[in-house]
């Protein structure tokens, strides 16, 4: 079953303390800063993996300032979608279609103007970087129990895979790859509007 809670806590910024020396964290937070701003469109196909779960994959787009697209292809055709003022989750089999809060978590954090890393609703629990990977572990303000790994590499800056664990330990991942980055979208890529539009815009 799709994950809303999850796809809605992946749009989340990040935060915190470090084990390398405070210099090496903040540069290395800078540099994630100076790249995701430097993001006009993002590209990617991406695996999800949810423990007891079927796996799943498909393809992730992105455009400044709000636009986004989940597009899974595997088990089946599902998608959410944000045409930069709306989020709906969309189901063709069971032709469902659900509108989701347009200022939570990842939603929120691709929104802002610039992009950062140091938000007053996220804190960084620690930053790690060993073997050209940047690994962060942040703290949602309002998620007592949920942690959340961003992981990029360093040199060149991508992002690698994003990660949400409980209280229990189970986590749910996505990994990203075949990354394109400022090669242009159209915008008709986000146009989506339910069946029955009765919501207003």
């Amino acid at each position: 079953m799709f994950k809303f809670k999850f796809l809605i806590l992946l749009f989340v910024p990040v935060v915190a303390w470090a084990d390398n020396s405070p210099a090496d964290s903040a540069k290395a937070i800078d540099k994630i800063e100076n790249h995701l701003n430097k993001i006009e469109t993002f590209k990617a196909s991406f695996q999800q993996h949810t423990p007891g779960e079927v796996y799943s994959s498909g393809m992730f787009y992105y455009k400044k300032p709000r636009k986004f697209l989940w597009q899974y292809h595997i088990p089946h055709e599902q998608k959410v979608v944000s045409n930069g003022s709306r989020i709906f989750f969309h189901d063709p089999q069971t032709e469902q279609t659900t509108q989701l809060p347009p200022s939570s978590g990842f939603a929120n954090f691709l929104s802002q103007k610039p992009m950062t890393l140091k938000s007053d609703d996220f804190s960084i629990e620690s930053i790690q970087i060993f073997d050209g990977i940047i690994d962060l572990e942040l703290k949602a303000d309002d998620e007592e129990s949920a942690r959340f790994h961003l992981k990029f590499s360093h040199n060149p800056v991508k992002l690698l895979s994003m990660t949400q664990r409980s209280e229990f330990g189970s986590g749910i991942g996505v990994v990203f790859s075949n990354h394109r980055i400022n090669q242009g979208l159209e915008d008709d890529l986000f146009n989506f509007k339910p069946a029955l539009e009765a919501i207003p815009e």
